[in-house]
Order: C-alpha cells, then sequence, then structure tokens
C-alpha cells in the first residue's frame, strides 16, 4: 500500500503472530531484489553466452541454492577467476560446470600461471564445483525451453 500510517499498522499487527512484514514502501515488484534475482536467472537461461548477467546471477545477495551466503560469494569468486575472466568465449549456464573443469585443467598446465592461481584450494574447487552443479540444475527447467 502506499498509505505508508496503514503499512505501519499492518506490520504492528502481523508480528503479534510472529510475521514480519517487508514493507516496500511502495516500491515497484519489478524493482525488488527478488525480482532482480529472477531477471538474472532468465537472462542467464535465455540468452547463453553473455558472462556479465551470469557473473550477476552467482554474486547476487539473494541466491542461495540451499548453501550458505558466504560460501556461495566465495565459491562465485572461484567461478569468475577460473571459468569467466580472459575471453571465455559464450559461457552457457547449462554447460558452465563443464567450462570451469575445462578451464581450470588449462590455467594449471601453462608456463605462467596467473598470480591467483596459488590461492585455489582444493576446498574453494570443490565449492565452485558444487555451486555450479546447483545452479545448472536448478535452471535446468528453464533452459530446457530453449
Amino acid at each position: 500500500t502506499g498509505d505508508r500510517a496503514l503499512a505501519r499498522r499492518v506490520s504492528v499487527e502481523l508480528l503479534r503472530f510472529g510475521v514480519v512484514a517487508d514493507d516496500s514502501g511502495g516500491t515497484p515488484l519489478i524493482n525488488t531484489p527478488a525480482a532482480g534475482l529472477l531477471r538474472l536467472a532468465l537472462q542467464a537461461a535465455f540468452r547463453p553466452g553473455d558472462p556479465v548477467a551470469l557473473l550477476s546471477l552467482l554474486k547476487h545477495p539473494l541466491l542461495g541454492l540451499g548453501l550458505k551466503r558466504t560460501s556461495v560469494r566465495h565459491a562465485a569468486e572461484i567461478v569468475e577467476l577460473v571459468a569467466l575472466r580472459g575471453g571465455t568465449g559464450r559461457p552457457d549456464i547449462a554447460s558452465l560446470p563443464e567450462l570451469f573443469e575445462a578451464r581450470l585443467t588449462g590455467v594449471g598446465n601453462g608456463t605462467n600461471p596467473p598470480f591467483w592461481f596459488s590461492r585455489l584450494t582444493v576446498r574453494n574447487i570443490e565449492r565452485a564445483r558444487e555451486l555450479l552443479v546447483r545452479l545448472a540444475d536448478a535452471l535446468a527447467p528453464l533452459t530446457a525451453f530453449r
């Protein structure tokens, strides 16, 4: 509602029942963080090849996929370093786990590995793999429509 006084009264009443109301303050639904996450998921599913949309989805604060937020954020950074930097071609959400593996193998075999390569740990790589598999599984119903 646009009526701020009514919104406050409803929020207080809902608190009596243990419900915390998220008061949007009249913000259109399309401008909410949840709608932003949906928009990025749709872009990742239906516009393969856009690394910016893909990385924005991976780093979105509401992306959880059943993992802790800090784990998602750290895994997204590893995915960015390994799979999405350095001219990757056209990354696709459905094949991103395979791209990650191919790039990870290629990074370690070079004569001059990137400065961040020494920061990679087995645990970080496993987290990134898990994130990519969960994301591909979550968006599989959408990518099936392509």
